[in-house]
C-alpha cells in the first residue's frame, strides 16, 4: 500500500507494506518536500525507523566514497516544531538500492521461510544473523546494501564503518558485524 500524506498529517509505517520491490528508483514526487519535528531533536547523521531513511549530506559524502550512484538521495527540507528551518541540513530521503549476494550462509543452522513472506521472496534467512560470514570479493567495495536473500535488513563494510567514524557520523544502525572472508 503506498498512500501520500494530507499536509500536516504526521507519517506512521502502520499498516504499511515493507516488502516491496527492493533495488529500484522510488518516483521523487512520492516523497514529502518537507519534514516537520514534533520535538527540537538533533537528528542523526542516519535516521531509519526501520523504513524510511533520511540521511545527512554528510553520511552521503562518505557513502559515496564507496557506492557513488548506486542509491537514491531525494531532498527534504527540514524544519523545527515551530516551523523554523532546521540548522542542521542539508537532508535527503536515503533509498538503498544496491543489492548484493555475498553472504555465506553455510554456518547458518537453516534458512527459514516464514509463513508471512510471499512465496516469490523464499528462501530467506530470518534469522539472528549471529553466526555468518561475508565474502569480500563479492562484497566488491561496496559500503552499504541489502542482502539478496535477507529480508529487508541493511548492512555495511568494514571499510565503511572505519570511514563513517573517522568522519564522526552519528545514528546508522546495521546488521552485523560479521567476518569479511
Amino acid at each position: 500500500m503506498v498512500r501520500a500524506c494530507e499536509a500536516g498529517e504526521t507519517f506512521t509505517m502502520r499498516n504499511v507494506d515493507h516488502f516491496v520491490d527492493r533495488g529500484v528508483e522510488i518516483p521523487g514526487e512520492l516523497y514529502p518536500k518537507t519534514v516537520t519535528l514534533k520535538d527540537n531533536v538533533r537528528i542523526p547523521d542516519y535516521y531509519s525507523n526501520r523504513g524510511l531513511a533520511i540521511v545527512s549530506a554528510d553520511f552521503r559524502r562518505v557513502l559515496d566514497q564507496f557506492d557513488a550512484g548506486k542509491h537514491q538521495y531525494v531532498p527534504v527540507e527540514i524544519r523545527l516544531a515551530d516551523g523554523a528551518p532546521y540548522a542542521h541540513g542539508p537532508y535527503f530521503f536515503f533509498n538503498c538500492r544496491q543489492i548484493l549476494n555475498a553472504i555465506d550462509a553455510t554456518a547458518l543452522e537453516r534458512p527459514i521461510t516464514p509463513d508471512y513472506l510471499p512465496e516469490e521472496l523464499w528462501p530467506v534467512i530470518a534469522t539472528p544473523l549471529d553466526d555468518f560470514a561475508m565474502f569480500k570479493d563479492k562484497m566488491n567495495g561496496a559500503g552499504f546494501w541489502q542482502e539478496l536473500g535477507v529480508g529487508p535488513r541493511k548492512f555495511v563494510s568494514d571499510a565503511f564503518i572505519a570511514a563513517a567514524k573517522e568522519a564522526g557520523l552519528t545514528g546508522c544502525e546495521t546488521d552485523g558485524p560479521f567476518p569479511e572472508v
